[in-house]
């Protein structure tokens, strides 16, 4: 059978021990500290910024990159006529249009400074009609 402590004897023991808490506190806090794995890139779902494009350091070319962080950047949102093929993802670089998604493997990583992503109404608002799918806008240093 365990014995229990009295009230009092356990209270004058938990308030011997309350100055030293906080500084065993703070010792543990650098120690968390010194072990912290450098930060993560914050990741805006619109936008490919120049150190994610830095931080890549397997891939060659833009249409891998946006593949890799980005996959949905891709994807069709379904037929918009039974008689008309739908459109994709229409690429500008440099604010000039360059075509399909696929013009994004002639891109090296080099040069980019950021991949931005604009979505079907944005798209089609900023350069006009044929932009359902949305688009996607290469900035070039």
């Amino acid at each position: 059978m365990r014995r229990r402590l009295p009230l009092p004897v356990l209270l004058l023991l938990l308030l011997a021990a309350a100055p030293a808490l906080p500084a065993a506190l703070a010792a543990q806090d650098t120690t968390r500290a010194e072990a912290k794995s450098p930060p993560k890139l914050r990741r805006d779902p619109e936008r490919i910024s120049q150190e994610e494009v830095a931080a890549a350091q397997d891939i060659q070319n833009a249409y891998d990159l946006v593949k890799r962080l980005h996959p949905n950047w891709f994807s069709i949102r379904g037929t918009s006529s039974i008689n008309l093929p739908t459109a994709g993802v229409v690429v500008y670089v440099n604010e000039v249009k360059r075509g399909g998604p696929d013009t994004l493997r002639d891109l090296p990583l080099t040069g980019l400074r950021e991949i931005r992503h604009m979505r079907g109404t944005d798209a089609s608002q900023r350069f006009g009609l044929g932009h359902e799918n949305g688009a996607i806008l290469v900035t070039l240093r």
